[in-house]
């Protein structure tokens, strides 16, 4: 996914899905999950996707799979790399 284009991870692991259900579970909120909810609201899909992707790029820098080089503020550069569907082409 995003977060191992924006690592040039060199592979995904069965571990990194395993951060991203973890990412993906701490962001359903306790209101949420008392009203029976397993996903956080699709109104937050950027944010989540957003922390999903920050949290599977730095797996990579710390795990040596990524290829380029870590970023000072790897949520910019997540968020650098998302798509944006309503933004005008130039």
């Amino acid at each position: 996914g995003l977060g191992a284009l924006v690592a040039g991870s060199t592979k995904v692991s069965d571990n990194d899905m395993y951060i991203a259900a973890k990412a993906l579970a701490s962001s359903v909120k306790q209101d949420r999950l008392n009203q029976g909810c397993l996903y956080p609201p699709l109104d937050d899909i950027r944010e989540v996707s957003k922390v999903i992707a920050a949290n599977i790029a730095r797996k990579a820098w710390q795990s040596g799979t990524a290829t380029v080089p870590e970023p000072a503020d790897v949520d910019k550069a997540v968020e650098e790399r998302m798509w944006a569907p309503f933004e005008e082409a130039n």
